[in-house]
């Protein structure tokens, strides 16, 4: 994979967080969406001078009339982190990192690894249990 940059205005930096869950089906690209967890990235960032935007996406992402062109972005950040919760999700994420053509923070091709059946998989094997 290449790394991109579309900086070459001298803009503030455009970074894209995206969230998004398997249960919710229904969203709608054009309301504002509130997320809720435990990460606090998009405020640190948007601390730190940088154009941050939030996408949402669904299980039925490729489906929806609307798509998001990543590549308007110079650092696109995957906050879909439970790949036992969201594994559709990521598999949307997964296809959309391909299509952008270079590997986003928190690449969702690595998230399964950390599901819970692999870590205790893992931790039974180093424990030798």
């Amino acid at each position: 994979m290449t790394i991109q940059s579309t900086n070459l205005s001298g803009d503030r930096p455009k970074v894209a967080i995206i969230s998004g869950d398997d249960s919710n089906c229904l969203a709608n690209f054009n309301d504002p969406i509130i997320v809720w967890g435990c990460s606090d990235l998009s405020s640190i960032l948007q601390e730190s001078g940088l154009d941050v935007h939030r996408l949402y996406v669904t299980p039925n992402y490729f489906r929806k009339g609307v798509r998001r062109d990543l590549h308007k972005f110079d650092l696109v950040v995957n906050n879909v982190t439970d790949p036992d919760r969201n594994r559709k999700c990521l598999a949307v994420l997964s296809k959309l990192e391909r299509e952008y053509g270079s590997s986003f923070l928190n690449s969702p091709r690595h998230i399964a690894q950390i599901g819970r059946d692999h870590v205790a998989a893992m931790l039974r094997t180093y424990l030798d249990l």
